[in-house]
């Protein structure tokens, strides 16, 4: 018990203090404009006056798809559109329902934080988030940033991994006199899929918009696919493929002035599917496996430009995850997540160039199942971030001091190992000329990642004296934008890289190859390079051609001692790959290009020929219109996607769908 109140106080008693240090600064009016690092929205026309941080000034490698370029990428789901990013790679288990996870610079998927509209979404079961569960339907970009964000003013779980992908929700935007916007329509294409949507925004009144936002999916994802079997080429169908998918969000946006915003977000998804089987033993009767997810949160974020000097801002969340795994050989196992989650900072700006920012997140996470023995276990973390960031014509520079407490609680067994550590940040960009957009840039990061509730409580082979991985991550590169007559600016970044990975979590065997156990034994050695361009070739003056493209080249080195494994590439890592997009606007449609390229890889640590993985090429190409009316608009878009009928797997014996079709119709009111 006494324990108990200890955690506690180890995170309200700080939070607090916070709080205390926001309520005796006295506002003052003075333009928000002067913020660099705050947004301000205004309901009418969605108009930004704070300064936003861009790709080519960004200290850290920092990519971005707009809605426009995500709708020519063939992409359905988020898990579709990150792949486009370098350093990126997805790990994929096939069709429209698979679980997909992102992995950045080969440092794994736990190592990812996953925000929707500035704050993130945590799993402490797995430690992994399933980005294959976020439509691309109303997202207004996706960014994705290594090390660090140089926005200082944003939630301290942000600076707490090592890269961050962001998922921003378009805000309500009404022409004159309008007071409502309606988009509906439907998807639907090859495997019987069927994905019906609606967006819907109302102007409720000067200071307060309500936008929502549904869908319905559904697949039956039985695809035909074609493989070897020895010296026989098999062709099968997948069965037990099916999945069904309901979200629904509705979130109110509420302007009081021109220094001070609020938003809140409601979020329901549930989904019920197969797990289809591992094709190496493949039997069509046999998959058996099925899983059912149910997922809600209600999130708040408030933000105050108190003067010139002075912004405040605080978020809340509260979510929920229910998750039943069902297979008619075992009974069904059900987890169910909580999590409490509460964050304050405050900006302060002395000078014109100068800011600094104080952030404390707290958070509680518990997990309970309906295992034999199982631990309950309960997370309280405390994360405290001190930055600073100098921005002038020539030099940017930021840095941050993050500190983590973590006390860990469980009902049965022995709890997992609290934590106390201090995780320092900084990075530069700089302009060495005047008349040239020439910018270098580099970083440091030391970050960690706990380990998962999986990790140190699941039945026989939990560790609960496991130590958090250490991660140090170095970066140097350059931004250049050219500027060409008849022909948008030209971007481009190369940064090369060094990461370090230390108390790598592995599953390693004990007394016998039955029993493993989970275990700090692993050391990776990461080096890299990251090569990204676009630009936009105009022929009228509304009308041109969009190039983008990304190139990518990984060494990633299991440097554990005394291991098979020893000098082996890690698993799923690609020695390159690359992503490409050409975009040609017409008078009568839009048709987009896009092709993913991976070298060869391997499932296990062993670089050895049963482990390979052949590398793929994954081409898809659409067409596209948009009709615009006085009252309404209507685009409609047909896509081929695998162009080349490829049966290739990002995961061993979990084939990819082939070619398929897709078609969009979309009415605007």
């Amino acid at each position: 018990m006494q324990r108990y109140k200890d955690a506690k106080k180890l995170i309200f008693v700080p939070l607090c203090l916070c709080a205390f240090v926001f309520i005796k600064i006295f506002p003052c009016e003075v333009s928000a404009q002067q913020l660099d690092t705050t947004k301000i929205y205004n309901l009418q026309d969605i108009e930004v006056l704070g300064e936003r941080i861009t790709e080519e000034r960004s200290t850290a490698p920092l990519q971005i798809l707009e809605s426009r370029q995500l709708e020519n990428l063939n992409a359905f789901q988020v898990s579709d559109a990150v792949k486009h990013f370098a350093g990126v790679s997805v790990k994929d288990y096939g069709g429209i329902g698979g679980i997909k996870t992102v992995s950045v610079r080969s440092l794994g998927s736990t190592h990812t934080a996953i925000s929707i509209d500035g704050i993130p979404v945590n799993d402490c079961q797995t430690g992994q988030v399933d980005i294959g569960r976020f439509s691309l339907e109303n997202v207004d970009n996706l960014s994705l940033v290594n090390g660090q964000s140089d926005d200082i003013f944003q939630p301290a779980k942000l600076f707490a991994s090592a890269s961050v992908l962001s998922i921003q929700s378009k805000s309500p935007s009404f022409s004159e006199n309008k007071k409502y916007n309606i988009n509906i329509g439907s998807k639907f294409g090859s495997f019987e899929f069927f994905n019906p949507f609606l967006v819907y925004s109302q102007k409720l009144n000067r200071n307060f918009a309500l936008n929502i936002d549904s869908e319905w999916m559904q697949a039956d994802g039985d695809y035909p696919f074609t493989y070897k079997n020895g010296g026989q080429t098999v062709h099968e169908k997948r069965n037990n493929s099916d999945v069904k998918k309901l979200r629904a969000e509705s979130s109110l946006y509420g302007r009081f002035s021109d220094f001070d915003k609020l938003q809140l977000k409601l979020y329901y998804y549930q989904s019920e599917q197969g797990l289809p089987g591992n094709i190496t033993f493949y039997n069509s009767n046999s998959s058996s496996e099925r899983i059912a997810e149910k997922n809600f949160f209600a999130q708040a974020h408030y933000n105050n430009n108190l003067s010139s000097k002075w912004a405040v801002q605080a978020n809340t969340k509260y979510n929920y995850s229910y998750f039943k795994y069902l297979n008619q050989e075992v009974k069904e196992n059900i987890y169910n997540q909580d999590e409490y989650y509460l964050s304050a900072s405050t900006l302060f700006k002395p000078f014109r160039s100068l800011s600094l920012s104080l952030v404390c997140d707290g958070f509680y996470n518990s997990l309970d199942a309906d295992l034999d023995n199982f631990a309950y276990p309960e997370r309280y973390t405390l994360l405290s971030v001190l930055s600073g960031k100098y921005d002038s014509q020539t030099l940017s520079a930021t840095a941050s001091l993050l500190s983590t407490l973590v006390n860990e609680q469980i009902k049965t067994g022995k709890a997992g190992l609290d934590e106390q550590k201090l995780s320092p940040y900084a990075s530069l960009s700089y302009k060495p000329f005047k008349k040239e957009e020439l910018r270098l840039r580099f970083f440091y990061k030391n970050i960690f990642r706990l380990p998962s509730f999986n990790d140190l409580y699941y039945t026989n082979i939990s560790n609960p004296k496991l130590k958090p991985e250490n991660t140090n991550q170095y970066n140097a590169g350059i931004t250049y934008v050219v500027r060409v007559k008849n022909i948008l600016p030209i971007q481009i970044t190369a940064d090369i890289y060094y990461n370090n990975v230390t108390n790598k979590i592995m599953a390693v065997p004990k007394q016998s190859i039955f029993i493993w156990s989970m275990e700090n034994v692993g050391e990776v050695e990461i080096k890299g390079l990251d090569i990204t361009a676009g630009t936009r070739i105009l022929y009228t003056k509304k009308r041109g051609i969009s190039l983008q493209g990304s190139y990518t080249y990984q060494e990633a080195i299991n440097i554990t001692k005394g291991i098979k494994e020893y000098g082996h590439q890690i698993a799923y890592t690609p020695r390159f790959s690359g992503t490409g997009n050409c975009t040609i606007e017409t008078r009568w449609f839009d048709i987009s290009y896009s092709i993913l390229i991976s070298g060869k890889r391997y499932s296990l640590g062993q670089n050895i020929a049963g482990n390979s993985l052949s590398g793929y090429v994954d081409m898809g190409i659409s067409l596209k219109r948009r009709f615009e009316f006085k009252n309404f608009g209507f685009f409609i878009q047909a896509e081929v996607l695998n162009l080349l009928d490829d049966n290739y797997e990002i995961v061993k014996s979990y084939p990819m769908p082939g070619r398929a079709f897709r078609a969009s119709v979309v009415f605007s009111f």
